[in-house]
């Protein structure tokens, strides 16, 4: 089980397509630099303890991404889904479960 925050660093694994995280104990926001350099099609963070408000996350970085799969369930996110989703073309599942 992983404690303490999601590393920047990941953001440097260029050909990373898969980022599972799910069931551990992360907490703090998913940080932009994982998601800036990534050809990442499937985030995995459901089940921790990430906090912060969908809407107010900054998308910059994801706007490259062609997120296939998104699973942010289980965490301390909160807010409306955000209409910044809509610009995945390619996503196919978004569990959202226990956003509050």
């Amino acid at each position: 089980m992983l404690d303490g925050y999601i590393p920047e660093e990941l953001g440097k694994l260029e050909t990373l397509w898969t980022l599972n995280l799910s069931e551990n104990r992360l907490e703090g926001t998913i940080p932009n630099q994982v998601l800036s350099n990534c050809a990442m099609k499937e985030l995995l963070v459901s089940k921790n303890l990430l906090c912060g408000v969908l809407s107010e996350i900054d998308v910059e970085g994801w706007r490259r991404l062609m997120l296939e799969v998104l699973d942010l369930s289980g965490n301390a996110l909160q807010g409306n889904i955000p209409s910044w989703l809509c610009d995945f073309d390619d996503l196919r599942i978004l569990v959202s479960g226990h956003i509050r």
